[in-house]
């Protein structure tokens, strides 16, 4: 029977599983030491991989993944945003100007009030 991995490999595979100490030799110490730095390189290739990934789609919650600029970017979006829709709001001379009601409701949204416990 023919087996493609080194003994030292199985050696200290069985023993693992066992719970039982294994001496392994010199040489096949070298093919252990192959192993682990081929396992370490594929873990480098995996985290290659998520971290392209993870650059590549944009977050749904742009705290996720750490992406501070995203989480700036859409709280300065929210607070002009905010800012235009008071300015229209309290806009003189437009449909608005005939309901009081909508200038209050102005004030509320520039205060954050509208958000009903949201993060204002």
């Amino acid at each position: 029977m023919s087996d493609s991995e080194p003994y030292g490999l199985r050696s200290l595979r069985r023993a693992a599983s066992n719970g039982y100490a294994v001496s392994i030799y010199p040489s096949e110490a070298a093919d252990v030491v192959a192993e682990i730095e081929r396992l370490r390189g594929a873990l480098d290739a995996e985290r290659a991989t998520v971290a392209a990934l993870r650059a590549s789609v944009p977050p749904a919650h742009p705290a996720d993944y750490g992406h501070e600029a995203w989480t700036a970017a859409l709280r300065d979006a929210v607070r002009e945003e905010r800012a235009a829709v008071v300015a229209w709001l309290r806009e003189e001379g437009s449909i608005n100007s005939m309901f009081p009601v909508l200038k209050g409701a102005a004030d509320e949204i520039e205060r954050g009030e509208h958000r009903r416990g949201e993060e204002a």
